[in-house]
């Protein structure tokens, strides 16, 4: 059990959906600045002393330059301007110590379920329900864990921008049919990424309790 304590403390210094590295939009704010600043003063000046194609072409220009500004706006958001190198190997550290605390909680779990199976432990019918609900938060989390990895794995800024948002975005744990027709409050909620490893050590904690209390 230490060793996935310690497990669980480097997933939680991991900071999943932290917000280090983001960066202000600053290209979209100085395009939107020169498109204001020509429609509002040089506009009519242009289309006066100049062919109107002429007048035409720039506004063509801003366009593609707005359109560009947004793409790099994105990107400095997301990833916070940094290279693909840089964001790929801190996207990986993340991924590498979320992987590990899955792993950790397949152990635990697997073990819990063939000591039960075994009947070397007894649980309670609440530390069974924790039993299923470790293992749905635990596949859960795997299935996000394996999303983010293919992601890295491609290495592309897109794909890199999707897998800093799946750190980022809450995890779902699905219901099977008997909890989700006993729990009438809906189910479990979505676990907002800094609680991952907290409720994984959680639900450990509560079946080792009802361990010593059913044994």
């Amino acid at each position: 059990m230490e060793e996935f304590e310690t497990v669980c403390v480097a997933a939680k210094e991991a900071d999943f959906g932290g917000e280090d590295g983001r960066a202000l939009p600053w290209p979209i704010v100085i395009c939107l600045l020169v498109s204001v600043s020509y429609l509002s003063f040089a506009k009519d000046y242009v289309e006066k002393s100049t062919p109107a194609l002429f007048g035409t072409i720039i506004i063509c220009i801003l366009v593609i330059a707005n359109i560009f500004a947004l793409g790099c706006s994105l990107q400095l958001i997301f990833l916070g301007g940094e290279s693909n190198n840089y964001v790929r190997k801190n996207l990986k550290k993340q991924a590498d110590e979320l992987r590990k605390l899955v792993d950790s909680a397949h152990d635990c779990l697997s073990a819990y379920e063939s000591d039960l199976g075994k009947t070397k432990i007894q649980l309670s019918a609440r530390g069974i329900d924790n039993l299923a609900l470790l293992r749905r938060v635990t596949l859960a989390l795997e299935a996000r864990t394996s999303e983010i990895e293919s992601l890295i794995s491609s290495g592309s800024r897109i794909a890199l921008i999707d897998a800093d948002e799946l750190f980022r975005r809450k995890l779902l744990v699905e219901e099977n049919a008997v909890t989700s027709i006993m729990n009438a409050s809906g189910g479990m909620p979505p676990i907002p990424p800094d609680e991952w490893a907290s409720t994984v050590t959680s639900i450990i904690s509560e079946v080792m309790v009802d361990q010593r209390m059913t044994a």
